[in-house]
């Protein structure tokens, strides 16, 4: 990914992706476990009052989930974020209000 950049620091990381920095530490495997929240960021700040307009309020507990949902109504694999933005952008020009509803009607019928 071309956002991403790394720099060492003895045990940790500042992962810097789309201008949010994020401290990271290894687990015993080396993985980096807040990675994928960072991502999920880089658009979603972008979509705070088509959040408020579908009355979902986002936390680092259910970005994941609300990414998913997104991918979802955009007809777009999960995780090719740069495409699934530029759907949403698409589809918010065509008829806000319609994505909204979307939008809220996904979120209210998770299990």
């Amino acid at each position: 990914m071309k956002s991403i950049t790394i720099a060492n620091q003895k045990y940790r990381q500042i992962i810097r992706i789309c201008g949010t920095f994020l401290e990271s530490y290894k687990d015993g495997k080396g993985e980096y476990h807040h990675l994928e929240a960072c991502v999920v960021t880089c658009y979603f700040r972008h979509l705070k009052e088509i959040f408020k307009k579908a009355g979902i309020n986002v936390t680092s507990e259910n970005r994941k989930e609300i990414d998913k949902i997104i991918h979802s109504i955009v007809h777009v694999d999960y995780k090719d974020c740069p495409a699934a933005w530029r759907e949403v952008k698409r589809q918010l020009v065509k008829n806000e209000e319609d994505f909204v509803s979307k939008l809220r009607e996904a979120w209210n019928k998770r299990a």
